[in-house]
Protein backbone atom coordinates (compact mmCIF):
# COMPACT_ATOMS: atom_id res chain seq x y z
CA UNK A 1 0.00 0.00 0.00
CA UNK A 2 1.55 3.36 -1.00
CA UNK A 3 2.07 6.11 1.58
CA UNK A 4 -0.13 9.15 0.98
CA UNK A 5 0.47 12.75 2.07
CA UNK A 6 -1.46 15.98 2.47
CA UNK A 7 0.14 19.39 1.91
CA UNK A 8 -1.45 22.53 3.35
CA UNK A 9 -1.58 25.36 0.81
CA UNK A 10 -0.70 27.90 3.49
CA UNK A 11 2.60 26.11 4.12
CA UNK A 12 3.83 26.00 0.52
CA UNK A 13 6.70 28.39 -0.08
CA UNK A 14 7.05 27.93 -3.87
CA UNK A 15 5.21 26.47 -6.87
CA UNK A 16 4.57 22.73 -6.94
CA UNK A 17 6.55 22.39 -10.15
CA UNK A 18 9.69 23.63 -8.33
CA UNK A 19 9.47 21.16 -5.47
CA UNK A 20 11.49 17.97 -5.17
CA UNK A 21 9.31 15.01 -4.24
CA UNK A 22 11.99 12.43 -5.11
CA UNK A 23 12.51 11.42 -1.47
CA UNK A 24 8.84 10.47 -1.17
CA UNK A 25 7.74 9.45 -4.68
CA UNK A 26 9.00 6.94 -7.23
CA UNK A 27 8.08 6.16 -10.82
CA UNK A 28 5.86 8.06 -13.24
CA UNK A 29 4.20 11.15 -11.77
CA UNK A 30 1.45 13.51 -12.91
CA UNK A 31 0.42 16.93 -11.56
CA UNK A 32 -3.07 18.41 -11.40
CA UNK A 33 -3.00 22.18 -10.86
CA UNK A 34 -4.30 25.42 -12.34
CA UNK A 35 -0.84 26.02 -13.84
CA UNK A 36 -0.93 22.68 -15.67
CA UNK A 37 -4.46 23.41 -16.90
CA UNK A 38 -3.37 26.80 -18.29
CA UNK A 39 -0.46 25.09 -20.06
CA UNK A 40 -2.92 22.80 -21.85
CA UNK A 41 -5.09 25.77 -22.84
CA UNK A 42 -2.05 27.60 -24.25
CA UNK A 43 -0.95 24.52 -26.18
CA UNK A 44 -4.46 24.16 -27.56
CA UNK A 45 -4.39 27.74 -28.86
CA UNK A 46 -0.90 27.32 -30.30
CA UNK A 47 -1.66 24.13 -32.22
CA UNK A 48 -5.37 24.79 -32.89
CA UNK A 49 -6.06 21.29 -31.61
CA UNK A 50 -7.88 20.21 -28.49
CA UNK A 51 -6.01 17.86 -26.15
CA UNK A 52 -8.45 17.48 -23.25
CA UNK A 53 -11.87 18.50 -24.57
CA UNK A 54 -14.14 15.56 -25.32
CA UNK A 55 -15.97 17.50 -28.03
CA UNK A 56 -13.45 18.18 -30.78
CA UNK A 57 -15.43 21.16 -32.10
CA UNK A 58 -15.36 22.93 -28.73
CA UNK A 59 -12.05 24.20 -27.36
CA UNK A 60 -11.12 23.85 -23.71
CA UNK A 61 -11.02 27.62 -23.16
CA UNK A 62 -14.78 27.75 -23.85
CA UNK A 63 -15.52 25.26 -21.07
CA UNK A 64 -16.54 26.52 -17.63
CA UNK A 65 -13.79 26.35 -15.00
CA UNK A 66 -15.40 23.26 -13.47
CA UNK A 67 -15.62 21.50 -16.82
CA UNK A 68 -11.97 22.34 -17.54
CA UNK A 69 -10.86 20.80 -14.26
CA UNK A 70 -12.91 17.67 -14.82
CA UNK A 71 -11.39 17.26 -18.29
CA UNK A 72 -7.85 17.53 -16.86
CA UNK A 73 -8.63 15.10 -14.03
CA UNK A 74 -10.03 12.52 -16.47
CA UNK A 75 -6.94 12.90 -18.68
CA UNK A 76 -4.49 12.50 -15.79
CA UNK A 77 -6.25 9.49 -14.32
CA UNK A 78 -6.24 7.90 -17.77
CA UNK A 79 -2.43 8.19 -17.97
CA UNK A 80 -2.00 5.50 -15.27
CA UNK A 81 0.56 7.35 -13.08
CA UNK A 82 2.49 5.79 -10.20
CA UNK A 83 2.13 8.92 -8.10
CA UNK A 84 -0.23 11.86 -8.41
CA UNK A 85 0.11 15.42 -7.08
CA UNK A 86 -3.33 17.06 -6.93
CA UNK A 87 -3.54 20.75 -6.04
CA UNK A 88 -6.99 21.52 -4.58
CA UNK A 89 -8.78 19.27 -7.10
CA UNK A 90 -12.30 19.97 -5.82
CA UNK A 91 -12.34 23.77 -6.28
CA UNK A 92 -15.07 24.77 -8.79
CA UNK A 93 -16.48 21.23 -9.01
CA UNK A 94 -20.15 20.55 -8.32
CA UNK A 95 -21.16 18.12 -5.57
CA UNK A 96 -21.77 15.18 -7.89
CA UNK A 97 -18.35 15.61 -9.51
CA UNK A 98 -16.63 15.91 -6.12
CA UNK A 99 -18.28 12.65 -5.03
CA UNK A 100 -17.29 10.91 -8.28
CA UNK A 101 -13.62 11.92 -8.24
CA UNK A 102 -13.33 11.29 -4.51
CA UNK A 103 -14.45 7.70 -5.13
CA UNK A 104 -12.01 7.41 -8.06
CA UNK A 105 -9.15 8.55 -5.84
CA UNK A 106 -10.18 6.07 -3.12
CA UNK A 107 -10.32 3.28 -5.72
CA UNK A 108 -6.82 4.10 -6.98
CA UNK A 109 -5.26 4.64 -3.55
CA UNK A 110 -4.13 1.01 -3.33
CA UNK A 111 -1.75 1.40 -6.29
CA UNK A 112 -1.26 5.13 -6.86
CA UNK A 113 0.60 7.32 -4.35
CA UNK A 114 -1.21 10.61 -3.63
CA UNK A 115 0.10 14.02 -2.61
CA UNK A 116 -2.94 16.23 -2.00
CA UNK A 117 -2.61 19.99 -1.61
CA UNK A 118 -5.61 21.23 0.40
CA UNK A 119 -7.14 24.45 1.68
CA UNK A 120 -10.36 23.12 3.19
CA UNK A 121 -10.28 20.33 5.79
CA UNK A 122 -13.42 18.76 4.36
CA UNK A 123 -11.55 18.13 1.09
CA UNK A 124 -8.83 15.91 2.58
CA UNK A 125 -9.09 12.40 1.17
CA UNK A 126 -9.96 9.76 3.81
CA UNK A 127 -6.89 7.56 3.18
CA UNK A 128 -4.38 10.37 3.87
CA UNK A 129 -2.92 10.42 7.39
CA UNK A 130 0.43 12.23 7.02
CA UNK A 131 1.18 15.86 6.19
CA UNK A 132 4.25 17.35 4.52
CA UNK A 133 5.36 20.91 5.32
CA UNK A 134 7.72 22.67 2.90
CA UNK A 135 9.70 25.49 4.51
CA UNK A 136 13.01 27.10 3.56
CA UNK A 137 14.00 24.26 1.30
CA UNK A 138 13.28 21.54 3.85
CA UNK A 139 10.48 19.00 4.08
CA UNK A 140 9.01 17.94 7.41
CA UNK A 141 6.33 15.32 7.97
CA UNK A 142 3.83 14.94 10.80
CA UNK A 143 0.64 13.02 11.55
CA UNK A 144 -2.27 14.83 9.90
CA UNK A 145 -4.49 14.76 12.99
CA UNK A 146 -1.75 16.31 15.13
CA UNK A 147 -1.27 19.09 12.56
CA UNK A 148 -4.99 19.85 12.27
CA UNK A 149 -5.53 19.82 16.03
CA UNK A 150 -2.65 22.24 16.42
CA UNK A 151 -4.22 24.90 14.22
CA UNK A 152 -5.24 27.62 16.66
CA UNK A 153 -8.65 29.18 16.08
CA UNK A 154 -8.34 32.73 14.81
CA UNK A 155 -10.32 35.65 16.10
CA UNK A 156 -12.99 36.80 13.66
CA UNK A 157 -14.33 40.29 14.19
CA UNK A 158 -16.09 42.60 11.76
CA UNK A 159 -17.94 44.83 14.21
CA UNK A 160 -17.34 48.06 12.27
CA UNK A 161 -20.27 49.02 10.04
CA UNK A 162 -19.68 49.40 6.33
CA UNK A 163 -19.48 53.04 5.19
CA UNK A 164 -22.57 54.56 3.56
CA UNK A 165 -22.48 55.49 -0.14
CA UNK A 166 -21.13 58.90 -1.13
CA UNK A 167 -23.83 59.07 -3.82
CA UNK A 168 -26.95 57.01 -4.33
CA UNK A 169 -28.05 55.50 -7.61
CA UNK A 170 -31.37 56.85 -8.82
CA UNK A 171 -34.18 55.28 -10.81
CA UNK A 172 -33.50 51.68 -9.73
CA UNK A 173 -36.77 49.75 -10.17
CA UNK A 174 -38.17 47.32 -7.62
CA UNK A 175 -37.31 44.39 -9.92
CA UNK A 176 -33.64 44.53 -10.90
CA UNK A 177 -33.51 41.32 -13.00
CA UNK A 178 -36.27 39.33 -14.63
CA UNK A 179 -36.21 36.39 -17.04
CA UNK A 180 -39.38 35.09 -18.67
CA UNK A 181 -39.09 31.74 -20.45
CA UNK A 182 -35.48 32.43 -21.44
CA UNK A 183 -33.67 29.70 -23.40
CA UNK A 184 -30.08 29.33 -24.60
CA UNK A 185 -28.35 26.91 -26.98
CA UNK A 186 -24.74 26.46 -28.05
CA UNK A 187 -23.58 23.09 -29.35
CA UNK A 188 -26.23 21.70 -26.99
CA UNK A 189 -29.23 23.04 -25.07
CA UNK A 190 -28.13 25.06 -22.02
CA UNK A 191 -31.20 26.82 -20.55
CA UNK A 192 -34.78 25.64 -20.92
CA UNK A 193 -37.48 28.27 -20.36
CA UNK A 194 -36.00 29.92 -17.28
CA UNK A 195 -38.37 32.23 -15.43
CA UNK A 196 -36.82 34.13 -12.52
CA UNK A 197 -37.28 37.49 -10.84
CA UNK A 198 -34.83 39.24 -8.49
CA UNK A 199 -36.10 42.21 -6.49
CA UNK A 200 -34.16 45.10 -5.01
CA UNK A 201 -32.31 44.30 -1.79
CA UNK A 202 -32.67 40.50 -1.98
CA UNK A 203 -29.91 37.94 -1.34
CA UNK A 204 -29.89 35.06 -3.84
CA UNK A 205 -27.68 32.03 -4.29
CA UNK A 206 -27.33 30.48 -7.76
CA UNK A 207 -26.29 26.83 -7.77
CA UNK A 208 -26.18 23.98 -10.25
CA UNK A 209 -23.81 21.34 -11.65
CA UNK A 210 -20.87 22.24 -13.89
CA UNK A 211 -22.17 23.02 -17.37
CA UNK A 212 -25.75 23.67 -16.19
CA UNK A 213 -25.78 27.27 -17.41
CA UNK A 214 -24.75 29.38 -14.41
CA UNK A 215 -22.06 31.19 -16.41
CA UNK A 216 -24.50 31.74 -19.28
CA UNK A 217 -26.98 33.41 -16.92
CA UNK A 218 -24.27 35.60 -15.39
CA UNK A 219 -23.10 36.66 -18.85
CA UNK A 220 -26.66 37.55 -19.81
CA UNK A 221 -27.19 39.62 -16.68
CA UNK A 222 -23.79 41.26 -16.83
CA UNK A 223 -24.42 42.31 -20.39
CA UNK A 224 -21.88 40.22 -22.34
CA UNK A 225 -23.98 37.43 -23.82
CA UNK A 226 -25.90 37.98 -27.07
CA UNK A 227 -28.13 35.00 -26.25
CA UNK A 228 -30.25 37.38 -24.16
CA UNK A 229 -31.21 39.62 -27.08
CA UNK A 230 -34.70 39.10 -28.48
CA UNK A 231 -35.86 37.29 -25.35
CA UNK A 232 -37.93 38.33 -22.34
CA UNK A 233 -34.90 39.41 -20.32
CA UNK A 234 -35.16 42.64 -18.33
CA UNK A 235 -32.23 44.32 -16.57
CA UNK A 236 -33.02 47.28 -14.32
CA UNK A 237 -36.47 47.50 -15.88
CA UNK A 238 -35.30 47.61 -19.50
CA UNK A 239 -35.55 44.79 -22.00
CA UNK A 240 -32.18 43.50 -23.16
CA UNK A 241 -31.31 45.14 -26.47
CA UNK A 242 -33.77 48.04 -26.09
CA UNK A 243 -31.07 50.71 -26.10
CA UNK A 244 -29.14 50.54 -22.82
CA UNK A 245 -25.47 49.84 -23.47
CA UNK A 246 -23.42 47.10 -21.83
CA UNK A 247 -21.42 49.84 -20.07
CA UNK A 248 -24.60 51.40 -18.66
CA UNK A 249 -25.49 48.02 -17.17
CA UNK A 250 -22.01 47.33 -15.78
CA UNK A 251 -21.88 50.69 -14.02
CA UNK A 252 -24.72 49.46 -11.79
CA UNK A 253 -23.23 46.03 -11.00
CA UNK A 254 -20.37 45.23 -8.65
CA UNK A 255 -18.63 42.01 -9.60
CA UNK A 256 -16.06 39.72 -8.01
CA UNK A 257 -14.58 36.42 -9.17
CA UNK A 258 -11.26 34.88 -8.06
CA UNK A 259 -10.24 34.94 -11.73
CA UNK A 260 -10.08 38.74 -11.42
CA UNK A 261 -6.98 38.60 -9.22
CA UNK A 262 -4.82 37.75 -12.25
CA UNK A 263 -5.91 41.07 -13.82
CA UNK A 264 -4.60 43.03 -10.84
CA UNK A 265 -0.88 42.25 -11.00
CA UNK A 266 -0.04 45.65 -9.63
CA UNK A 267 2.04 47.47 -7.08
CA UNK A 268 -1.02 49.29 -5.73
CA UNK A 269 -1.82 48.95 -2.02
CA UNK A 270 -5.10 47.54 -0.73
CA UNK A 271 -6.35 51.10 -0.18
CA UNK A 272 -5.51 52.08 -3.75
CA UNK A 273 -7.25 48.96 -5.04
CA UNK A 274 -10.42 49.88 -3.16
CA UNK A 275 -10.19 53.45 -4.43
CA UNK A 276 -9.94 52.17 -8.02
CA UNK A 277 -13.51 50.94 -7.63
CA UNK A 278 -14.70 54.56 -7.74
CA UNK A 279 -13.22 54.83 -11.26
CA UNK A 280 -13.94 51.26 -12.51
CA UNK A 281 -10.26 50.92 -13.38
CA UNK A 282 -7.76 48.08 -13.03
CA UNK A 283 -5.50 49.89 -10.58
CA UNK A 284 -5.57 53.52 -9.48
CA UNK A 285 -4.68 56.09 -12.15
CA UNK A 286 -6.76 59.09 -11.07
CA UNK A 287 -6.45 61.32 -8.03
CA UNK A 288 -9.22 60.46 -5.56
CA UNK A 289 -11.12 63.04 -3.57
CA UNK A 290 -10.68 63.34 0.20
CA UNK A 291 -14.15 61.89 0.79
CA UNK A 292 -13.29 58.86 -1.34
CA UNK A 293 -10.07 58.31 0.62
CA UNK A 294 -12.05 58.38 3.88
CA UNK A 295 -14.47 55.76 2.53
CA UNK A 296 -11.55 53.53 1.49
CA UNK A 297 -10.07 53.84 4.99
CA UNK A 298 -13.41 52.79 6.49
CA UNK A 299 -13.57 49.74 4.22
CA UNK A 300 -10.02 48.80 5.27
CA UNK A 301 -11.16 48.81 8.89
CA UNK A 302 -14.16 46.65 8.00
CA UNK A 303 -11.97 43.99 6.33
CA UNK A 304 -9.24 44.13 8.96
CA UNK A 305 -6.55 45.83 6.87
CA UNK A 306 -6.45 49.30 8.45
CA UNK A 307 -2.94 50.74 8.21
CA UNK A 308 -1.73 47.88 6.00
CA UNK A 309 0.66 49.27 3.35
CA UNK A 310 1.37 45.88 1.77
CA UNK A 311 1.00 45.81 -2.01
CA UNK A 312 -1.99 43.92 -3.36
CA UNK A 313 0.25 41.24 -4.90
CA UNK A 314 1.71 40.44 -1.47
CA UNK A 315 -1.58 40.13 0.38
CA UNK A 316 -2.85 36.67 1.34
CA UNK A 317 -5.54 35.10 -0.90
CA UNK A 318 -8.16 35.92 1.75
CA UNK A 319 -7.00 39.55 2.01
CA UNK A 320 -7.06 39.93 -1.78
CA UNK A 321 -10.59 38.52 -1.89
CA UNK A 322 -11.84 40.85 0.87
CA UNK A 323 -10.13 43.81 -0.82
CA UNK A 324 -11.74 43.13 -4.20
CA UNK A 325 -15.19 42.66 -2.64
CA UNK A 326 -14.74 46.01 -0.89
CA UNK A 327 -13.66 47.48 -4.25
CA UNK A 328 -16.84 46.11 -5.86
CA UNK A 329 -18.96 47.61 -3.06
CA UNK A 330 -17.27 50.98 -2.63
CA UNK A 331 -19.98 52.78 -4.64
CA UNK A 332 -22.82 50.65 -3.18
CA UNK A 333 -23.95 49.32 -6.59
CA UNK A 334 -27.58 48.22 -6.93
CA UNK A 335 -26.35 44.65 -7.59
CA UNK A 336 -23.32 42.70 -6.36
CA UNK A 337 -22.43 39.47 -8.19
CA UNK A 338 -20.04 37.11 -6.38
CA UNK A 339 -18.90 34.23 -8.60
CA UNK A 340 -17.30 31.41 -6.56
CA UNK A 341 -16.02 34.01 -4.10
CA UNK A 342 -14.58 31.48 -1.63
CA UNK A 343 -12.75 29.34 -4.20
CA UNK A 344 -9.06 28.94 -3.37
CA UNK A 345 -9.58 30.04 0.24
CA UNK A 346 -8.96 28.01 3.38
CA UNK A 347 -11.66 27.41 6.00
CA UNK A 348 -10.84 30.53 8.01
CA UNK A 349 -10.73 32.73 4.90
CA UNK A 350 -14.06 31.37 3.69
CA UNK A 351 -15.65 32.21 7.07
CA UNK A 352 -14.35 35.78 6.90
CA UNK A 353 -15.68 36.24 3.37
CA UNK A 354 -19.06 34.77 4.32
CA UNK A 355 -19.24 37.15 7.29
CA UNK A 356 -18.50 40.11 5.02
CA UNK A 357 -21.17 39.07 2.51
CA UNK A 358 -23.78 38.70 5.26
CA UNK A 359 -22.72 42.09 6.60
CA UNK A 360 -23.16 43.75 3.21
CA UNK A 361 -26.65 42.25 2.96
CA UNK A 362 -27.63 43.50 6.44
CA UNK A 363 -26.13 46.98 6.18
CA UNK A 364 -26.74 48.02 2.57
CA UNK A 365 -29.53 48.14 0.00
CA UNK A 366 -27.47 46.16 -2.54
CA UNK A 367 -28.99 43.07 -4.14
CA UNK A 368 -26.59 40.10 -3.83
CA UNK A 369 -26.27 37.21 -6.28
CA UNK A 370 -23.87 34.59 -4.91
CA UNK A 371 -22.71 31.69 -7.09
CA UNK A 372 -21.03 28.69 -5.48
CA UNK A 373 -20.89 24.90 -5.43
CA UNK A 374 -20.18 24.71 -1.72
CA UNK A 375 -22.65 25.14 1.11
CA UNK A 376 -20.70 27.69 3.13
CA UNK A 377 -21.39 27.43 6.88
CA UNK A 378 -22.86 30.67 8.14
CA UNK A 379 -23.73 32.17 4.77
CA UNK A 380 -27.35 33.36 4.85
CA UNK A 381 -29.00 33.81 1.42
CA UNK A 382 -32.76 34.38 1.47
CA UNK A 383 -33.51 32.63 -1.81
CA UNK A 384 -31.91 29.93 -3.97
CA UNK A 385 -32.24 29.23 -7.68
CA UNK A 386 -31.00 25.76 -8.63
CA UNK A 387 -30.35 24.83 -12.26
CA UNK A 388 -31.38 21.23 -12.90
CA UNK A 389 -30.05 19.88 -16.25
CA UNK A 390 -32.34 18.03 -18.65
CA UNK A 391 -32.23 16.92 -22.28
CA UNK A 392 -33.61 20.30 -23.42
CA UNK A 393 -31.36 22.31 -21.11
CA UNK A 394 -31.54 23.28 -17.44
CA UNK A 395 -34.79 24.07 -15.68
CA UNK A 396 -34.92 26.42 -12.67
CA UNK A 397 -35.98 25.31 -9.20
CA UNK A 398 -36.57 28.23 -6.81
CA UNK A 399 -36.75 28.05 -3.03
CA UNK A 400 -36.72 30.48 -0.10
CA UNK A 401 -35.56 30.15 3.50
Amino acid sequence: MPSHYAIASAYLDSNLENMDFSAYAKGKGMVFSNEVLQDFIREERRHEKTFLAEQQDRSLQHYSSGEQKKALLRYILGEDPDHLIIDNPFDALDKASVAYFRQEFIRLSGKVQFFQVFRRKEDILPFIHEILIFAQGEIKSAPLDVFLNGLAPKEETQAIKIPPPLEKYGDIPETVFEMKNVTAHYDRPILDNITWRVNRGEFWQLIGPNGSGKTTILDMLFGNNVKGYGQELYIFGKKKGSGESVWDIKKKIGYYSPAMTSQFETGNTAKEMILSGFFDSVGLYERPRLAQKKVADQWLRVIGLAGNDTTFNNLTPTQRCLTLIARAMVKHPPVLILDEATASLDDHGARLVSQLINKIFRESETTILYVSHRDEPGLAPEHTITLAPGKNGSKAEISST
